[in-house]
């Protein structure tokens, strides 16, 4: 259904085209939350696949004020007004055999965005193995992080347990960046 997706910028159908207001949805729901539940604002967490990760960015570019940390799985940058209020904690998984997003055309724009805005200034890390590679960005401020896996064969999907535990490592990310 081309109305069941969410305004991330220029990125995806009804929801860009109507120009929902993406922002104040998120800020109600948590308010909602917080009327429910006691939340610790030093860990609010966005995480997202495809369209979801796109709007994953535009969190990080307009909400990092809220948020401690985003991971987007296959989904790019796509928000060009991108001019976050604070320090924000990127972790970014992608399939480098995504033909639906393809990493190339805006993966790259995201992390060199996120390495500047979080001070990362040491030479990156690099863990290559046969079937995925990680990528830590690291000496950034703040005790913020940008982080990168791309998995080689891996098309436009969630990864599965096998191939990258995917879940397990984005939730030790947000475990390791809360807000400061």
């Amino acid at each position: 259904d081309s109305e069941l997706s969410w305004n991330a910028g220029d990125c995806c159908g009804y929801a860009s085209e109507a120009n929902v207001d993406e922002m104040a949805f998120i800020r109600g729901m948590i308010a909602d939350v917080g009327r429910l539940a006691a939340i610790d604002p030093t860990r609010i967490y966005a995480t997202g696949f495809s369209n979801g990760g796109f709007l994953s960015y535009r969190i990080a570019c307009e909400m990092a004020d809220t948020f401690a940390a985003v991971a987007p799985v296959g989904g790019v940058l796509k928000f060009p007004a991108c001019q976050p209020a604070n320090k924000i904690s990127l972790l970014h998984i992608h399939g480098l055999s995504d033909e639906v997003v393809p990493f190339d055309v805006g993966g790259k724009a995201g992390l060199d965005l996120f390495t500047s805005l979080d001070g990362c200034s040491g030479s990156s890390s690099v863990d290559v193995n046969p079937v995925t590679t990680h990528t830590i960005y690291t000496a950034c401020a703040g005790n913020t992080a940008v982080e990168l896996y791309t998995i080689k064969t891996m098309g436009h999907m969630w990864p599965n347990q096998y191939i990258l535990p995917a879940t397990q490592i984005i939730w030790e990310f947000f475990k390791a960046h809360p807000k400061k």
